[in-house]
């Protein structure tokens, strides 16, 4: 790295510390006075509002981090305008394009680590935090979800795990319900043990079951009603069925999907926000192989997928707008640079969510399945056409 991307950086990453963590504690705030008398409703203690906030923080940091970047760019670039170092570096034969490549790096690796986080963590915490929300039980103990079904097939044998209670933070199941053939055509079932208290837990090792009934029907008796042999067992580890706990994770990510976006009545929060992965929603639309354009879950769906997309590039879109404007507004005072930014931010926001409304309610009927991508890309093009505009500009 060369001494001109070290300085810009320098001056770049302590006033990004500074605006990242005064956009987390405002919003947080703004967030917890808003929702506050829904939360003394649930009756939630200060040690599980935290918690709350914990699991809040993934979604927080999409609406943080470009806002905080966007300010940290302008307020770099203001500095080193005012001080006339930009027109030193341009004298130097340096161009904007060259200054500009430590913040557009910058933005790349935060858009990357925002996608990682919602990815990775995000749904299980989105998870969490709605059940907290509404006074549910703490993250740490987890939910219960009934009657969850998994089917694998395995080289054209099926291998099916449910209906059964799954718990999504523990991944525990009970009431154990499985089932599968084996390599040489052999089937296997187990049951729950009557008056036994029936349950699995996922090891390195595959599923463990707890006092189940074993049933096995010999090769070519697959439609017997009589087993050829059946134990009742303790305790016992089932490798072969290849149903790894994701499967049932997705199961859940796909109810909550349609619960939250299907009914008659759309959720305004999801007209707002974005509430699910790319992994989950990509899930859903691969099950849902009869979604069309001109449905209503059609537009709701992959205006929230597009959405997440296009979330990805915000990071880059707000500094491509913020080089030029910084390097413009740097000569006058501080707090114009300033100010400009925090407008471009809220101006921002209500264009964003105003698209997302827009696509989520299917205002777009005449572009068909290019609707949603119009509703969710449409921001990122304008902040950063103009970006692009004024860079030209600038440099003319």
């Amino acid at each position: 790295m060369r001494l001109l991307d070290r300085y810009l950086l320098r001056e770049l990453l302590v006033p990004l510390a500074y605006c990242l963590a005064g956009f987390q504690i405002f919003w947080t705030a703004f967030d917890l006075y808003s929702n506050l008398d829904e939360y003394r409703q649930a009756k939630l203690s200060l040690a599980q509002i935290g918690e709350l906030y914990l699991c809040k923080t993934p979604e927080l940091l999409t609406t943080v981090l470009p806002m905080g970047l966007l300010l940290g760019v302008m307020y770099a670039l203001t500095q080193l305008a005012r001080n006339n170092e930009i027109t030193a570096m341009r004298a130097a034969g340096i161009g904007l394009t060259r200054l500009s490549l430590p913040f557009v790096g910058t933005a790349v690796v935060l858009g990357v680590g925002q996608v990682a986080l919602i990815e990775l963590v995000g749904a299980d915490a989105a998870a969490a935090a709605e059940r907290l929300q509404r006074g549910g039980a703490p993250a740490a103990r987890g939910v219960w979800h009934e009657r969850m079904l998994a089917i694998n097939d395995v080289e054209g044998r099926r291998h099916t795990l449910g209906p059964v209670r799954f718990n999504e933070s523990t991944r525990d199941i009970g009431e154990v319900t499985a089932e599968f053939l084996d390599e040489q055509g052999g089937r296997h079932q187990f049951l729950p043990q009557t008056g036994k208290e029936c349950r699995g837990e996922w090891t390195s090792r595959g599923w463990l079951f707890y006092n189940v009934q074993w049933l096995w029907f010999e090769p070519g008796a697959a439609d017997a009603t009589l087993p050829t042999s059946s134990l009742e067992l303790g305790a016992t580890n089932v490798a072969a069925l290849k149903i790894h706990p994701r499967a049932l994770q997705q199961q859940v990510a796909l109810h909550r999907i349609e619960t939250r976006l299907g009914g008659s009545d759309l959720s305004k929060e999801a007209g707002r926000h974005l509430l699910f992965s790319v992994g989950d929603l990509l899930a859903y639309c691969r099950q849902k192989e009869g979604l069309q354009p001109g449905q209503p879950m059609y537009a709701r769906v992959y205006t929230q997928l597009h959405g997440r997309l296009a979330q990805a590039w915000t990071c880059l879109a707000v500094v491509l707008v913020a080089l030029p404007l910084g390097t413009l507004l740097g000569k006058r005072k501080a707090f114009v640079g300033v100010a400009s930014s925090v407008a471009i931010c809220f101006a921002y926001m209500l264009f964003f969510q105003g698209c997302l409304t827009w696509g989520t309610n299917g205002a777009l009927p005449a572009l068909g399945m290019w609707g949603p991508v119009v509703a969710a890309w449409l921001p990122n093009v304008v902040v950063a056409g103009t970006g692009l505009f004024l860079s030209r500009r600038l440099q003319g």
